[in-house]
C-alpha cells in the first residue's frame, strides 16, 4: 500500500513538472518545442490516471 502511494506521488510530481514546462513554453512563445511537450504531457497524464485508478481500486 505504501509503495503504491509513493508511486502515485512520484507520477503526480512528474505530471506537475511537465505541466510547468508547457506553461513556460507557452509564456515564452516557444512554438517549436510546444507540440512535443504536449505529447509528453498527455503521456504523463495517462500514467497518472493509471496510477490513480490502481490506488483507488
Amino acid at each position: 500500500m505504501k509503495t503504491s502511494i509513493l508511486i502515485t506521488k512520484k507520477v503526480k510530481y512528474q505530471l506537475q513538472k511537465k505541466l510547468q514546462e508547457v506553461r513556460v513554453a507557452i509564456l515564452c512563445g516557444n512554438k517549436e518545442k510546444l507540440p512535443q511537450l504536449l505529447i509528453e504531457l498527455e503521456s504523463e497524464q495517462k500514467k497518472f490516471e493509471q496510477s490513480y485508478s490502481k490506488k483507488k481500486g
